[in-house]
């Protein structure tokens, strides 16, 4: 019996995986090795750091990260404060009938992006 729950998680798994690792896995390899090319004098690629030193030497690069990063931590904290709320009521508020309508609306807005 484990042996063929062994196989079957295997079976299921494997393209959600593969998928996972082409869409995903495979473009953030890429996009970290196009980081280190840069173009020379005579239109070749070659390896070079140049890419990470003009980050951290020219302000506006950096300072565009820390305005990213600050915006994307005051929005999760501010999903949070609002979305917990919003799930004690759907689990412990509303009743059973409405649950999964309130549920399936909570997330209508992450199926639509």
């Amino acid at each position: 019996m484990k042996y063929q729950i062994r196989w079957a998680l295997i079976f299921f798994l494997t393209p959600v995986l593969l998928w996972l690792f082409l869409l995903i896995v495979l473009p953030h390899i890429d996009l970290l090795l196009m980081s280190f090319r840069v173009e020379d004098d005579y239109g070749e690629m070659t390896w070079s750091f140049s890419n990470y030193m003009n980050f951290f030497n020219e302000p506006i690069y950096w300072l565009t990260f820390v305005r990213t990063a600050v915006y994307s931590i005051l929005v999760t904290f501010l999903t949070f404060v609002t979305a917990l709320p919003v799930a004690f009521y759907i689990t412990k508020v509303a009743s059973p009938r409405f649950q999964g309508f309130l549920a399936m609306l909570l997330l209508l807005p992450f199926w639509v992006s």
